[in-house]
């Protein structure tokens, strides 16, 4: 309990009155960081202003209020946070939770408590000191969001849409590219490359092109592929790959490929009658 007791003297000083008597206390009130106090029953005895802010009450309006009241363990929706026992640590303890204001609104926070000996030296209170990331919290909601919305739309294209990294891997890829590489699923494709999917002659030249794209910044425009021999069965593809910059480096490329096979057997078919007599061959 040595390292308890040092704590308590620092924030009870040696008048063992409580918290919201304490000068070491008053010392929390102007901090940016929100400081509250539990006592050995869970209920709140102190809450600095950053706290009230945060709790979006005054400190006489929740102090005698228990942990379970305010803090909730975090979850993907605030709606579903089961409520939990914030419980006196034997050590710190750090967490992400949900706040519960008094308006309604919930604060997502992370949370650091520490134990502290309580203004009786056999009693264990705790110190949880709150940082506000709902913000951070609302920002990584909100890409999720729109990248599920973006994973959907790239879904429902016919094309062949993918991303790759500098060393040519994939980053991203849709269901049809998905289905082409023989993978029920685009996230499967993740961390592949083309030495995965294609015989290695034909996946060393994809690669040889994509990093000479990179290293110039030139796109390439409608290279068509003979996939053939892949496939066992007449395949063409055609394929627009775009370097991405980002921050005036190349990262990466976005590729977007089309199956032409009918388009190129009618060609050569129209190539074959135009150079063929059709009663002789």
């Amino acid at each position: 309990m040595s390292g308890v007791a040092g704590i308590s003297q620092s924030i009870f000083g040696g008048d063992q009155r409580g918290p919201s008597r304490s000068l070491s206390c008053a010392a929390y009130a102007p901090l940016p960081m929100a400081v509250m106090i539990w006592d050995g029953a869970g209920r709140l005895a102190y809450a600095n202003l950053a706290a009230e802010d945060l709790l979006g009450a005054t400190s006489d309006e929740v102090r005698g209020r228990k942990a379970t009241d305010l803090l909730r363990v975090a979850s993907h929706s605030a709606a579903t946070s089961a409520v939990t026992v914030l419980p006196i640590p034997s050590e710190h303890v750090t967490g992400r939770m949900i706040l519960a204001r008094a308006d309604g609104e919930n604060r997502w926070v992370e949370t650091r408590t520490i134990p502290i000996l309580g203004p009786v030296r056999s009693e264990v209170w705790s110190l949880t000191t709150l940082i506000d990331r709902t913000t951070a919290v609302r920002i990584e909601e909100e890409l999720r969001t729109e990248r599920g919305l973006l994973q959907t739309l790239l879904d429902t294209m016919p094309d062949l849409i993918y991303m790759k990294d500098r060393a040519s891997c994939f980053t991203r890829a849709n269901q049809a590219h998905a289905a082409h590489g023989g993978f029920a699923r685009p996230d499967e494709l993740i961390g592949k490359s083309d030495f995965d999917l294609y015989p290695r002659e034909f996946a060393q030249m994809i690669y040889d092109e994509e990093q000479s794209a990179m290293s110039t910044g030139q796109p390439i425009i409608g290279r068509i592929e003979d996939q053939t021999s892949r496939f066992g069965r007449p395949l063409w593809i055609q394929s627009t790959k775009m370097p991405i910059i980002h921050e005036g480096q190349v990262v990466g490329l976005v590729g977007i490929s089309r199956d032409i096979t009918e388009l190129q057997l009618v060609q050569e078919r129209l190539t074959h009658h135009a150079l063929h007599d059709t009663l002789t061959g």
